[in-house]
């Protein structure tokens, strides 16, 4: 019985040496084939980009009918160019993107002032913006009684074009001011704010007598 238990030692032993295998390394292949499984994988496989900006990179195929050819691109190009788009503000209604049209589809800054002179107490307009009303003939003084040429909703900003000429926005059926109050315009930084109504009749919105 102890001859039996010394054989069977080693081979117990031994046994246990050659069934361990050692551990497999990752080889240069192994990782481009794991990195190529990744790129195969479907789109909707793929993490969410829940906050995607311009800078972000989509997938592109340039020329699918001529001549195709996978191409990256920017979020910010693909949105702009492949519409057609410049630089500026966008418009969208009912889904389709193009470029927003000034003065229709949002206000379009009026920048520096547009002199006006006014003429037997008209001052006539072509469109919606910020204007300097002069006297009659450079006149000391000149009443305004109404505006003509505004569409319907137009608002304009209006101020005197000289210190030294005072233009009087007179309260009236053109000229429907807060109050029923004229409005004495005697320094370029007086400032009034109307909105045309319809058949050449304006309503007051604000007015600032910043010089005074």
């Amino acid at each position: 019985m102890k001859k039996l238990g010394i054989f069977l030692i080693p081979f117990f032993f031994f046994g246990c040496v050659t069934l361990g295998e050692p551990k497999k390394k990752t080889s240069i292949d192994d990782i481009r084939k794991q990195t190529q499984e990744s790129l195969d994988s479907k789109i909707t496989a793929l993490s969410a980009d829940t906050s995607p900006d311009s800078a972000d990179i989509g997938y592109s195929i340039d020329d699918p009918t001529g001549t195709p050819a996978s191409k990256k691109a920017t979020w910010g190009n693909i949105i702009t160019k492949a519409h057609g788009i410049g630089n500026g503000m966008v418009g969208v209604a009912t889904g389709i993107m193009g470029t927003a049209v000034a003065g229709t589809d949002y206000l379009a800054p009026w920048g520096s002032s547009s002199e006006v002179t006014i003429a037997a107490g008209v001052a006539a307009l072509t469109s919606q913006g910020y204007f300097t009303f002069d006297t009659q003939d450079d006149g000391a003084t000149d009443d305004l009684t109404q505006i003509t040429g505004l569409a319907d909703g137009d608002e304009i900003i209006i101020s005197p074009n000289n210190d030294a000429r005072t233009v009087v926005v007179k309260n009236g059926a053109n000229m429907i001011l807060c109050r029923g109050a004229d409005f004495t315009m005697n320094n370029t930084k007086d400032r009034m704010v109307l909105q045309h109504i319809g058949s050449n009749v304006m309503v007051e919105i604000s007015r600032s007598s910043g010089g005074d």
